[in-house]
């Protein structure tokens, strides 16, 4: 068995990075974080098996008063979903945006407390796992997504010394795992 890939993916920003990739089977969708603009934004790009793209950069995060960066992204059934953290001050945010087969929008980003840490899909859920802070206390939120309804989640305090945690995401559970207190904490969620 042999597997060929391309040299490079056609993304040619000198500032590229932290750069995200998801596969439906026939083409990748790929983010990235991008400062060609002299601020973190987030960028997406639709490319083929073979390495080519399939249309232009696509600027999906713009934060015009701070930055958007870290973004993850996961295939849907009929596009991609794109998520970042957004930085105003000391305000942060996690958002998150759908996009068609071809990358367009679809509809307008929706905000959510607290910061990024996966984005998965399971079947056709897209689920959202995100660390929200309020004073001291800290709390791991899971959001779910299933045909334009959206379930918010609250799965546990959280003191963990990572933010961004591994997410297998199935039909009906995800299981996750962070590192807590010099241990391994590990969860299954159901979600019926």
């Amino acid at each position: 068995y042999t597997l060929s890939l391309p040299d490079a993916l056609p993304i040619y920003s000198p500032s590229a990075r932290e750069p995200q990739i998801c596969s439906t089977g026939e083409r990748f969708g790929v983010a990235w974080t991008d400062r060609r603009a002299n601020r973190d934004e987030v960028w997406f790009r639709i490319i083929d098996l073979n390495g080519a793209s399939l249309g232009s950069d696509r600027r999906v995060g713009l934060n015009e008063g701070g930055e958007a960066s870290e973004a993850s992204v996961a295939c849907l059934e009929h596009g991609f979903a794109v998520a970042w953290n957004e930085a105003n001050g000391a305000e942060l945010s996690v958002q998150l945006l759908q996009l068609d087969a071809q990358g367009d929008p679809v509809g307008k980003a929706v905000a959510l407390p607290g910061i990024l840490s996966a984005l998965g899909v399971a079947g056709r859920e897209l689920q959202l796992l995100r660390v929200q802070t309020d004073g001291d206390v800290s709390e791991l939120w899971l959001e779910r997504v299933a045909g334009g309804a959206e379930v918010t989640q609250r799965l546990a305090p959280f003191g963990g010394n990572s933010l961004f945690l591994p997410l297998v995401a199935q039909p009906g559970r995800s299981y996750l795992a962070w590192s807590q207190d010099e241990r391994l904490q590990a969860a299954r969620i159901d979600c019926p």
